[in-house]
């Protein structure tokens, strides 16, 4: 149920109140990658640049097979300011893309 609810606010739309039921979800079940996945994405949409690094952090620490977690981690960490993160998870990504 908690899946449902955050993934009905978040199509819908709605990051402020996708992101308790993403986050109680993920107390329940913390091995969900998607789930941090979406985390990331809304703490992000939210301004909360280092969270949303954390959870994307998170995401690739439990999948590291997903070749858009990598790009995605790249681009939040180009802009917190974080250039050599960035850089290593840009080119992560490439190596997918051989």
């Amino acid at each position: 149920m908690l899946n449902s609810l955050a993934l009905q606010a978040i199509v819908a739309g709605r990051q402020a109140d996708a992101l308790p039921h993403v986050e109680h979800y993920l107390k329940v079940n913390p091995w969900n990658v998607r789930m941090h996945r979406h985390l990331s994405r809304l703490l992000a949409g939210l301004g909360r640049e280092q969270e949303a690094i954390d959870a994307a952090r998170r995401a690739i620490e439990l999948d590291p097979s997903h070749p858009e977690s990598y790009r995605w981690l790249a681009e939040l960490c180009a802009r917190a300011g974080q250039a050599e993160e960035s850089r290593r998870n840009e080119a992560i990504y490439q190596r997918f893309l051989r």
